[in-house]
Order: C-alpha cells, then sequence, then structure tokens
C-alpha cells in the first residue's frame, strides 16, 4: 500500500522458522518507519535526553523486546544479540531501560543480564548527561532492578559511597531502600 508501512503484528508472532524471523527482523528494525513503524507496538517510557535509535521505535518496544528474547535460544542466540549489539551503541540507555522492563525466561534471561552488564556500567553508574533521568525511569518501572544494582555496588569494595550517593540522587529510592523486605543493602559500619 503506497505511503503505509507494513503491517509489524506478523514479525512480533510466533514462527516455526526463527531463523527467517530474525533475518526479517534484523532489517524491519533498521528500516524506516515509513517501511515499518513500532511505535504503536507497547512502546515504553524513554526520557527525552536519551538517544532513542532508529526513528521507527523499535528499540522502545515491549513487543520487540519480547519476541527477541523468546526466540534467543541456542540456534537463534548469535542473530538476536547481534541485533542487540547495534542497539548497545546506537541507544544504550534504551537498552537499559527496555532490559529492565523485561521478566524473561530461559536463554532471554542469560541475554538480558548480559546487556544489564554490559549498559549498567555506563548508562546508571557513571554520569552520562541522561543518567539522572535513566535512573528515574528505571526505578519507576523497575525498582526491584534498582535495589539490585545499588546492593550489588554496596556489597563491593570502593563502590559502597558511590550506592549511597545514586541512592540519594533518586528520589523515592531511598524509601524503597529503607522499606526493602528481603534486606538486599546492609551496609557496615
Amino acid at each position: 500500500l503506497p505511503g503505509k508501512a507494513l503491517p509489524t503484528g506478523p514479525l512480533l508472532k510466533e514462527w516455526s522458522n526463527v531463523s527467517a524471523q530474525h533475518q526479517l527482523l534484523q532489517h524491519a528494525l533498521q528500516s524506516p518507519p515509513q517501511t515499518f513503524d513500532f511505535r504503536s507496538c507497547s512502546p515504553f517510557e524513554v526520557p527525552k535526553e536519551c538517544s532513542r535509535g532508529p526513528e521507527n521505535g523499535a528499540w522502545c518496544s515491549l513487543d520487540v523486546w519480547r519476541v527477541l528474547l523468546k526466540t534467543s535460544g541456542t540456534d537463534g542466540y548469535a542473530a538476536v544479540r547481534s541485533m542487540f549489539d547495534v542497539a548497545l551503541k546506537a541507544c544504550p540507555e534504551v537498552v537499559l531501560i527496555g532490559a529492565c522492563r523485561m521478566v524473561p525466561e530461559g536463554h532471554g534471561q542469560l541475554l538480558t543480564g548480559e546487556l544489564l552488564a554490559e549498559v549498567v556500567p555506563r548508562c546508571f553508574i557513571q554520569g552520562t548527561p541522561a543518567a539522572p533521568a535513566v535512573r528515574e525511569v528505571v526505578f519507576k518501572s523497575a525498582p526491584g532492578v534498582c535495589i539490585a544494582i545499588l546492593s550489588n555496588m554496596a556489597t563491593r569494595q570502593g563502590t559502597s559511597v558511590k550506592a549511597v550517593e545514586l541512592t540519594l540522587s533518586i528520589p523515592g529510592l531511598l524509601r524503597a531502600v529503607l522499606d526493602d523486605k528481603p534486606g538486599h543493602l546492609s551496609f557496615e559500619v
């Protein structure tokens, strides 16, 4: 149809030929919104300070994240990881926010952990211009992830002061940490 983007729904469904789905998704994720437009496919909040990646909104779509993580099994891992590698370069803050929003299973859980390990130091801990806004969005959408990140920092030598500084910099996080029932954070005197 002239002037209309191709439908994204079929791309985001379960396919029997996952390899073909990955090949098509790889092109669709980088295409202009006139070809594939993912902006209405379960978008998530991204601060205006962040690069959003391609104009088609692919990396800001929970539906895209779900299908990629679900199909990242042994045979599809390399293809999915290479798509995320592109996103890590173009919009690392969006990768951080998207990974925090997901509750993946199986190989998707492994991939999400790898993505978080790569982007948390750059986009959450270090002072990038968008870091304060990203921290607030992550805390609003996934407070448990914020607490876990800070817990890991608090238990590593040399980063506990930074963990306290970050906790104080995110509105509402100190209350969440103090109310945290499992007691993720512990500080020694």
